[in-house]
């Protein structure tokens, strides 16, 4: 999961062709009330066409093999559209009517493949540093495993893997995962800190970058004090 490229939520969902076929095809998934960040139009056809040629893979697999060995499919589509992309919601419904598998059992077969204990394992190391590592990539990350079991089947699976996040801090992380580049790369670069991020007022893409620069040039002290004076104001 490369942070420092542009990554965004995706939703998997059936779209109807011109010619009255449906299909399973990645949108972009644009949080109104969180104003969640819009990729370009450039950024949008790279990447979407990049996930359906990976769905169609996976479920050619499927196909191919069987339930037995769906793991394996899953463990190809997940590790490398986690690469660009976070997968989210919509994605067990599409597959359940693609595969005729039940939901259950598809998400029994994601907490089979490696990807998805590589996921909880990085959380719960990263969970552990005052100073993560990555700071971008574990709300990312923390996001990504809320959109596929929803928010709070993800923190159970979190407490029974010994990582005792509060719903609160977990939601924040998701805000920051669906932050603009320019944001991420604040946090990434130290200016920014994660608690900050994720309370920055719910503004247009430009109009949060501006506040959140303001905040990067002061003490994490200021920026708090500057933070609840601009909530404040928009009260």
């Amino acid at each position: 999961m490369d942070a420092e490229k542009p990554r965004f939520v995706v939703k998997m969902t059936k779209v109807t062709n011109p010619n009255g076929e449906k299909q399973t095809r990645s949108v972009i998934l644009f949080d109104v009330k969180n104003q969640s960040y819009l990729p370009n139009s450039d950024i949008i056809n790279e990447i979407l066409p990049k996930i359906d040629k990976e769905y169609y893979e996976m479920i050619k697999r499927f196909h191919k093999e069987g339930v037995e060995k769906f793991p394996k499919a899953l463990e190809n589509f997940l590790g490398n559209v986690s690469k660009f992309a976070i997968i989210g919601e919509g994605l067990k419904e599409v597959l359940s009517e693609d595969t005729k598998v039940d939901i259950g059992t598809i998400k029994t077969a994601i907490t089979k493949t490696e990807w998805f204990h590589q996921l909880i394992e990085y959380i719960k190391r990263e969970f552990r540093k005052g100073k993560k590592e990555n700071a971008v990539k574990y709300a990312e990350s923390i996001r990504q495993l809320v959109e596929l079991f929803g928010l709070r089947e993800a923190i159970n699976l979190l407490h029974k893997n010994g990582i005792k996040i509060k719903k609160t801090a977990v939601l924040g992380l998701c805000r920051v995962a669906a932050e603009t580049p320019k944001i991420k790369k604040l946090i990434q670069e130290g200016k920014l800190k994660l608690t900050i991020a994720w309370e920055l007022p719910r503004l247009e893409e430009s109009e949060r970058e501006k506040i959140a620069e303001k905040l990067a040039t002061k003490s994490y002290s200021d920026q708090r004090k500057y933070l609840r004076k601009i909530k404040m104001n928009l009260s």
